[in-house]
C-alpha cells in the first residue's frame, strides 16, 4: 500500500497488508483531518491530497420513554469498520473526522441492548437507521429504547396447534428497522415465545413453510401482514400473553 500526500511526495509505504476494507486517516497537528476508505485486493496507491476532508458528527441521544440515558451508552457508526464514542450523561456526543460515506447507526450499552427507534439529521440523509454523510458537518438526533418485553402465544389452524411454523413479529416500518424483527418456531402444540421486544407497533404472523421465504423483502411479506395480528408494545410491558391464537397462513 503506497500513500501519497501533496503532489508526488510519498508519506508512507505499508507492506504485508491483508486484503480487506480499511480506513486511512491522515493525522495533523490537531488530530485526523482527512480520511479515505480503501478496499485492498492487490497493490494500491492512495493519494490523500485528493480526498475530501472528513466531517464532524455531533448530536444527542434520548430515551423514547423520557427516562435518563443509561450509563456508558455508546453511539456507533458502522461501515465495514466502526466509529464510536460514549455519550455524556445528558446524551450529547461528538464523532470527529468521519469520512464521507454510508453508515448504519447503532447504540450500545453495558449490560443489555439498546435500539435506535428513530433518527433525524441535518447535513446528512437519513433512511431508517442508515445515514449518508457528505462533506457538511452533521447534527444527529436519535431516540433509543430498551428491548425488554416478552410475548407468548399459540399458532393454530382450525382450532388446532401447528408445530414447526415461522412465527414472526414485524415492526411498523420493516424496511427501516430490520433489527426489530423477532422470530420463533412454534412447538408441536403451536406454542411460541418471543423475547427482547422493543416498544412500538407490530404485526404478528405465523407462516407454514415460512423458513424458505425471503421474508426480509417487503413485497414477499406484505400478503401475510394483511392477515396478521396488530400489536402495540409499551415500555411498561415486560410480559404479554397473546389473548387469542394467531392464524397459521
Amino acid at each position: 500500500l503506497m500513500i501519497r500526500g501533496n503532489g508526488d511526495q510519498m508519506l508512507v509505504s505499508i507492506g504485508g497488508v491483508a486484503p480487506g476494507h480499511y480506513t486511512l486517516r491522515d493525522y495533523g497537528e490537531n488530530g485526523p483531518n482527512r480520511s479515505a476508505a480503501v478496499d485492498l485486493a492487490t497493490d494500491q496507491t492512495v493519494d490523500l491530497s485528493t480526498v475530501s476532508n472528513a466531517v464532524d458528527v455531533s448530536g444527542r441521544l434520548e430515551m423514547s420513554s423520557g427516562s435518563p440515558l443509561p450509563k456508558v451508552t455508546m453511539i456507533q457508526l458502522n461501515s465495514g469498520g466502526s466509529i464510536k464514542r460514549p455519550a455524556s450523561s445528558g446524551g450529547s456526543f461528538g464523532l470527529r473526522s468521519v469520512p464521507p460515506g454510508e453508515y448504519t447507526g447503532q447504540a450500545t450499552r453495558s449490560p443489555g441492548p439498546l435500539y435506535i427507534v428513530q433518527m433525524a439529521a441535518s447535513g446528512a440523509e437519513i433512511h431508517g437507521h442508515h445515514i449518508t454523510i457528505g462533506t457538511d458537518p452533521v447534527l444527529l438526533a436519535a431516540m433509543l429504547a430498551r428491548g425488554s418485553a416478552g410475548l407468548s402465544g399459540y399458532a393454530r389452524r382450525d382450532g388446532k396447534g401447528v408445530g414447526g411454523v415461522l412465527v414472526l413479529l414485524v415492526p411498523e416500518h420493516p424496511q427501516d428497522n430490520p433489527e426489530l424483527f423477532r422470530l420463533d418456531q412454534s412447538d408441536s402444540d403451536g406454542s411460541f415465545s418471543l423475547i427482547r421486544i422493543v416498544a412500538g407497533n407490530y404485526t404478528l404472523v405465523a407462516i407454514e413453510n415460512g423458513w424458505s421465504l425471503e421474508w426480509s423483502r417487503p413485497e414477499v411479506l406484505a400478503p401475510y401482514l394483511a392477515r396478521g395480528v396488530k400489536l402495540r408494545i409499551t415500555e411498561q410491558q415486560t410480559r404479554l400473553d397473546l389473548p387469542s391464537p394467531v392464524d397459521v397462513q
